[in-house]
C-alpha cells in the first residue's frame, strides 16, 4: 500500500500592512502676555532745599583722573569725582562726590526719576 502523500501546506498569505498615520501637527501655543511693570513711586521732592555736590572722600597721591574715577566708583553714594593735577604726584588730589541737599527758602529739589530706575 502506498504511503499517503501529505497534502501541500499552503504558504501563509501576509496580512496587509496599514499605511502609517501621520502625527497630528500641534497647534502653535500663544506666547504668554507679559505682566506690565508696576508703576514706580514718584520721585521725592524736598521743599526748601537745593542740590549741591558734597565731598564724600578725599584721596591723595592719585596719579590720573582715570584712577580717581575708578576709586570713586567704589565709594558708597558717590556719583561724581573731581581730580586736581599737580606736577608733584604727592599733591594730586581726588575727591569723590555725591548729590547733597542744603536749605534754601522758597526752593524745591529732588531727583527726576525715582531711585528704582537706577
Amino acid at each position: 500500500v502506498p504511503a499517503p502523500v501529505p497534502a501541500p501546506i499552503p504558504a501563509p498569505i501576509p496580512a496587509p500592512v496599514p499605511a502609517p498615520i501621520p502625527a497630528p501637527i500641534p497647534a502653535p501655543v500663544p506666547a504668554p502676555v507679559p505682566t506690565p511693570m508696576p508703576t514706580p513711586p514718584p520721585a521725592p521732592i524736598y521743599k526748601n532745599k537745593v542740590t549741591y555736590l558734597e565731598d564724600l572722600r578725599e584721596i591723595r597721591k592719585v596719579k590720573t583722573a582715570e584712577l580717581c574715577q575708578k576709586n570713586c566708583s567704589a565709594v558708597f553714594g558717590a556719583t561724581h569725582f573731581k581730580w586736581k593735577w599737580n606736577k608733584k604726584v604727592g599733591k594730586r588730589i581726588c575727591t569723590c562726590q555725591g548729590v547733597g541737599y542744603k536749605k534754601k527758602k522758597d526752593f524745591s529739589a529732588g531727583p527726576i526719576l525715582s531711585i528704582t530706575h537706577f
